[in-house]
This record gives C-alpha cells, structure tokens and sequence, in this order.
C-alpha cells in the first residue's frame, strides 16, 4: 500500500500536469482564434475586392430580428417563463432557447452562469435542492404578462396568441 507521502506527490505532479496542458490549450485558443480571425477577414476582403472587380454584389441581407433582442439574459429569461404560463424551467432548458434566438455569453459555462445570474433576481423563484430550476414570483408573471400584452398592442410582439389566457395563479 502506497503511503500518503507518495500519494500526495503522485496527486501533486498530476496537478502540475493538468496545469501545464490547460496553459497548453489556452495558447493553443489563442493562436486557432487569430488564424480564424485572419481568415475571415481574408474572405471579406478577397470577397470586396472580386465584387469590385467584377461587379457582382450579393443582395444585402437584412438581419432578421431575434425574439429577444435587445434584452439581457434576465429580462428574456423572464419573458420565457411568462410565455410558458409560469412553469418552472430548468436553466439549461431556459439557456437552450435563449441561445437559440441571439443571447449569447461569455462564461464558459454560460447554463451556470444565466442560473447564477437568476438566482441573484428577486422575481425569479428557485426550484428544487440544486437551484437551477426557476419559476417567477406571481406578481413578476403578471407584470410580464402585461407587457408582452402592451407589446402585442402595439405590434412588436406576434407571439401573443400563444399566451397563456389565464391571470389568476397561486
């Protein structure tokens, strides 16, 4: 049987390793994120220069609106909620359908990190042992409510028919 001494060195140059292959990867990042960089903007430029040349210019897109633009991960989180008659999500199914119509983030782990951002929202209900599932505080649903009704009002919300027809919660 190895003793602790051992054990504990043998964890300790585990870690070490570890370490040395995360600096390893992140350098690796780096480098992969500039030549992506540099070939997009090679394709950009080569692709202005071929339509100046031949005077073939591609119709300009309009960007099609997400569903939450313009909204930070909570404000459409909440909106999610209330559209779903206030049914309690976990924030890995509140995450999916909000990267799905344009929020992004940063974090790595961008599911922990929208739950963690909720969690800190007093209109936001947690759910379960884990507090990753989340509900709105009936009055946070009804106010939502009355606002993608206003919206609706003034047609900047199609999605209106789909909501839920009844006010009265507990």
């Amino acid at each position: 049987m190895m003793a602790v001494d051992d054990r504990t060195a043998k964890l300790k140059e585990y870690l070490e390793h570890l370490r040395a292959e995360l600096e390893r990867l992140n350098k690796d990042r780096g480098r992969i994120e500039r030549e992506i960089s540099l070939a997009e903007n090679a394709l950009k430029n080569s692709q202005a220069l071929y339509n100046s040349m031949t005077g073939a210019y591609p119709p300009v897109e309009e960007p099609t609106p997400k569903k939450y633009d313009g909204m930070s991960q909570v404000e459409a989180a909440r909106r999610f909620i209330a559209e779903r008659d206030n049914k309690p999500f976990h924030a890995r199914e509140i995450w999916a359908e909000l990267s799905a119509h344009g929020i992004t983030s940063k974090a790595k782990e961008p599911i922990w990190a929208l739950a963690t951002n909720l969690g800190l929202h007093k209109e936001f209900v947690p759910i379960g042992d884990r507090k990753a599932t989340f509900r709105l505080k009936e009055e946070a649903y009804q106010a939502e409510l009355e606002k993608i009704k206003k919206e609706a009002l003034e047609g900047r919300f199609p999605g209106f028919n789909d909501l839920p027809k009844s006010n009265n919660r507990t």
